[in-house]
């Protein structure tokens, strides 16, 4: 276990308002878990024998996976970059960005 002033300096800079960390697990989290479970349904649609799966098979299923995946968090992409470009101040977090893009 962590010393707790390590283990609130970690939270503390992990969800930072103005750092982008928090945009960034948000995007993250999601896209990988979209990326890894539409790429084994892809695989079991394209594939004619799923025990022995060729590699264009296998290029196709992750390269749609990635496609789909990237096209569904693409605004958290967007909201993780205002929140890095932006000078100190400009927005206050993740919520700010949503209300000034939106």
């Amino acid at each position: 276990s962590l010393p707790p002033s390590v283990s609130r300096s970690c939270k503390i800079a992990m969800f930072r308002h103005n750092s982008g960390n928090g945009a960034n697990i948000l995007k993250v989290c999601p896209e990988t878990a979209l990326k890894l479970s539409l790429n084994d349904r892809i695989k079991r649609m394209v594939c004619m024998d799923e025990h022995r799966i060729k590699p264009h098979e296998r290029f196709m299923s992750g390269a749609l996976a990635g496609c789909l995946a990237q096209f569904c968090v693409y605004p958290l992409e967007t909201i993780h970059t205002r929140i890095v470009v932006s000078s100190a101040g400009t927005y206050s977090g993740i919520w700010h960005v949503v209300r000034t893009i939106w």
